[in-house]
């Protein structure tokens, strides 16, 4: 069997969207070639759930206040690679899935274009020699790639910006990066310093105004922790990830009030 997601955006359906507020997954199997029924009538779909209704900061909204709608699908199939090609049709995106359907397929990578308008995105994945699909989340647009070509996809979309090979990344502030310093100028700095990493943005001024502190990310460390520049001593600072705290469980016990006072004044398990 196979995951996908199935994004639907308000802005490129061809349908007012108060039609198919009532019956949103019907839609979605009309338009989403992947989904609809053999010539046999036989249906791939083996279950569907996560239904939700999202605004454009992808927070969960009323259905008719909604800028997308997404649902996840189960489908009984393998290969859906071909199929993929037709993400971005009628304003419904594909993306394949994890087999729990809580993560994104990690057989696939997403190589994201800045600037990039769908026609943009369509004529990128065009340019490509090798297998992509159109990708897009809110205003960001992209093509969905194999794992063994995202780095060769990387280089002929993003030349100046590096490629991480993978996601996991860490989090670095640098600084004093002198003012005025773009993310150009940081990506030859840091293959002076023989360093793989991809400025982010610039966090905040030093203390003593001799440069800004910028946020990067890296797949390993850098080869040392202090460079010196002619402005002042570089000092390369990991952010760690706050510890993720479980929720607090809640008391799965049901009885009367009298057993409850009983079982909190004991000590038995």
């Amino acid at each position: 069997t196979t995951v996908i997601r199935v994004i639907m955006y308000r802005d490129e359906i061809d349908k007012k969207w108060e039609a198919i507020l009532d019956k949103p997954v019907k839609h979605l199997v009309e338009v989403v070639k992947l989904l609809q029924p053999t010539r046999e009538g036989t249906s791939a779909i083996m279950d569907v759930w996560d239904r939700q209704w999202l605004n454009d900061k992808m927070e969960r909204t009323r259905p008719a206040e909604a800028s997308m709608f997404m649902a996840s699908f189960r489908l009984e199939c393998s290969d859906i690679a071909d199929a993929l090609k037709d993400s971005g049709v009628a304003g419904c995106y594909i993306e394949p899935r994890s087999s729990d359907g809580r993560s994104p397929d990690p057989a696939f990578r997403v190589i994201w274009l800045n600037k990039y308008d769908k026609q943009g995105a369509m004529i990128a994945s065009q340019s490509t020699a090798v297998w992509t699909c159109i990708v897009r989340s809110g205003g960001r647009f992209g093509l969905r790639v194999s794992i063994d070509n995202a780095q060769k996809v990387h280089e002929q979309h993003k030349p100046m910006t590096p490629f991480l090979t993978s996601d996991q990344v860490l989090t670095y502030h640098v600084g004093p990066i002198p003012h005025g310093s773009n993310r150009s100028a940081l990506n030859k700095l840091f293959q002076s310093w023989s360093w793989q990493a991809r400025p982010c943005q610039p966090k905040s001024r030093t203390p003593d105004g001799k440069g800004v502190v910028w946020e990067c990310q890296a797949i390993c460390k850098p080869p040392f922790e202090v460079y010196q520049l002619e402005h002042a001593d570089v000092l390369i600072t990991e952010v760690q990830k706050k510890p993720f705290k479980p929720a607090a469980l809640r008391p799965n016990i049901q009885a009367s009030a009298k057993t409850m006072a009983f079982l909190k004044a004991s000590d038995s398990p």
